[in-house]
């Protein structure tokens, strides 16, 4: 059965609850290879998750991690991470990545997080957020923002109150056709996301993790629960499978039965570029992402799209896009919705 109204009511549970969950952000994982960027961006998420929600101080999680030894929060065993939030006090854990901070004359920058609960084993919330300087870009330039750390603060604001139960940015994009469909998906049940692969993209690791956690965002923002990305990653570490993009037959049912998914999501980044000019960057990317059924590793979908940034250009230049995270978050949210049945109309968020 479809399990939206249940992720969409712990989606909002922190925001919801008699008392606000005391939340433990995690330093923030940077892929950037920019301090000065993951430093504003930590700042402006510690405001405004402070907003809805009392906080661990920072200190005392910098000495929980080095007594655990955990170095990132993200990537570790679940029972570890759980470990840590019992003794700083959290019931929630917040984890975030910042995937790109680009700054050059058209700056833009995407970033991920979750949200885990102690002790549990889904995903409470996950999201994704992607912007460039030129998309809020009226007539004559007016609306253009110059600064990174003004786009970071942008981000962070999105990321939290879509958390908080507030998610006021109504997102866009056309159903992808043309794929394969064995039938109609209608009881999704709990979905995996198995890590994507990612090949002829300028750095293939970055490319693949960013495609994976907007997987997860996407998913949720859909009303599906989804098996804690951690736990899979810790079962396929276990069982040495380094391969991304796939699932043998073994490891998909030592899955199942460790997490109890219906269905894997998983797929290919092909290309995350962007090309054009300093003053007017155009994405390329193209994505395959396909189905399995957990039961018997059948493909019930796959597809395969390729966009640039001009593609989704209007009249007078309108609509188009500049940054790589928005293509790939427009292009996840087609796909998803090709093989993803609409829940219940009182179900949606």
């Amino acid at each position: 059965m479809l399990l939206a109204a249940a992720a969409a009511a712990s989606a909002v549970a922190p925001a919801a609850a008699t008392e606000p969950a005391r939340v433990a952000l995690m330093p923030v994982q940077d892929r950037s290879g920019d301090p000065e960027a993951l430093a504003a961006l930590e700042s402006a998420l510690r405001v405004e998750l402070g907003r809805f929600h009392p906080l661990v101080e920072p200190e005392t999680i910098r000495n929980a991690m080095r007594t655990t030894r955990l170095r990132d929060p993200g990537a570790g065993p679940p029972a570890a991470l759980d470990a840590l939030a019992e003794r700083v006090g959290a019931d929630w854990c917040f984890l975030a990545t910042l995937h790109a901070a680009g700054r050059g004359d058209v700056p833009q920058a995407s970033v991920s997080a979750r949200i885990v609960e102690r002790g549990r084993r889904h995903l409470a919330w996950a999201g994704f957020e992607s912007v460039s300087g030129l998309d809020a870009m009226g007539a004559l330039g007016i609306g253009r923002v110059e600064r990174l750390e003004e786009l970071l603060q942008l981000l962070a604001r999105r990321l939290v109150e879509d958390f908080a139960g507030d998610p006021r940015r109504r997102r866009r994009a056309p159903t992808a056709r043309g794929g394969f469909l064995r039938e109609p998906v209608t009881d999704v049940g709990i979905v995996a996301v198995i890590p994507f692969d990612a090949v002829e993209a300028r750095d293939p690791t970055i490319a693949a993790e960013t495609v994976t956690n907007l997987a997860l965002a996407v998913l949720h923002r859909r009303g599906v629960t989804i098996a804690d990305p951690a736990a899979v990653e810790e079962l396929l570490r276990r069982r040495g499978v380094r391969s991304r993009g796939g699932l043998d037959a073994l490891s998909r049912g030592a899955l199942r039965a460790a997490l109890g998914p219906e269905l894997f999501l998983t797929g290919t980044v092909e290309r995350y570029d962007l090309e054009g000019s300093p003053l007017s960057p155009e994405p390329v990317v193209a994505l395959s992402a396909r189905l399995l059924g957990a039961a018997d590793g059948r493909i019930l979908w796959l597809d395969g799209i390729e966009w640039t940034g001009r593609d989704t250009t209007g009249p007078f230049g309108l609509g188009r896009v500049h940054a790589t995270g928005v293509m790939a978050e427009r292009m996840i949210t087609a796909l998803v919705g090709a093989w993803l049945a609409a829940p219940p109309k009182e179900n949606r968020r």
